[in-house]
């Protein structure tokens, strides 16, 4: 009988060894894949994949940060002087806009005809501003120029001010305002827990009874790693 309580224990031991070196190494690899898949972030181009911004070649405009493409295509910036151009106003042109130019028909039933149409658009626009997919993009026609974008910098994701993931054509990845939030909710739980934790701990410590202490210190030990499990 004490060696089969000998053999359980080592065994569970063990066990318990070997599930926590499984444990710790999938933790490992998950944070592994996941830096590595985050630090592709910052080779990403700031605006949307498969997508350019292509303007008239007359425009002096040669480069957009992230937050102008994003303000431009808000409507916050309407004039290409607030960008460094001519005063003139934007027109922002989106791929399903050729449709109002041009009939089915004219742009043929496999789009061959649609960079040419593109074109001819944003030719006669010296204000227009295009959002089109790189595949119909006219880029190597003279009259027009791609505007280059640059990749998504760590001083746009750790010292950026908006965090809008989702924003078209040019998201944003700014964590300052989620850091702050999360600082803010903390300082607000501290403030409001701080003066409720003393007055349970002296409750406990001083007034109540051993079976009241008794039912209460679990529950609040478990209330306590409440907020260790929502930060991780």
């Amino acid at each position: 009988m004490e060696m089969f309580r000998k053999l359980s224990n080592q065994f569970i031991r063990q066990l318990l060894s070997f599930s926590g070196a499984v444990t710790g190494i999938a933790i490992l690899f998950i944070s592994f894949f996941l830096f590595k898949e985050g630090a592709g972030l910052f080779k990403a181009s700031s605006i949307e994949k498969g997508y350019v911004l292509v303007v008239n070649s007359a425009n002096p405009v040669g480069k957009l940060s992230s937050h102008q493409i994003k303000e431009i295509f808000d409507a916050e910036i309407t004039n290409w002087n607030a960008v460094g151009g001519k005063n003139q106003e934007i027109r922002i042109f989106r791929i399903d806009d050729i449709f109002n130019e041009y009939s089915n028909t004219e742009i043929g039933e496999n789009y061959e005809h649609l960079p040419e149409k593109l074109a001819k658009v944003i030719q006669k626009n010296e204000g227009i501003i295009a959002f089109l997919p790189h595949q119909y993009a006219p880029i190597n026609s003279p009259s027009l120029k791609e505007l280059p974008t640059e990749n998504i910098s760590f001083s746009d994701y750790f010292l950026g001010k908006e965090y809008l993931p989702t924003a078209t054509p040019a998201p944003l990845f700014g964590v300052l305002p989620l850091l702050f939030g999360t600082l803010l909710v903390s300082v607000m739980a501290i403030a409001l827990a701080l003066p409720l934790g003393l007055g349970v701990a002296i409750y406990m410590s001083e007034l109540a009874d051993e079976r009241i202490r008794k039912f209460l210190k679990p529950v609040i030990e478990l209330l306590a790693g409440i907020p260790s499990v929502v930060y991780g």
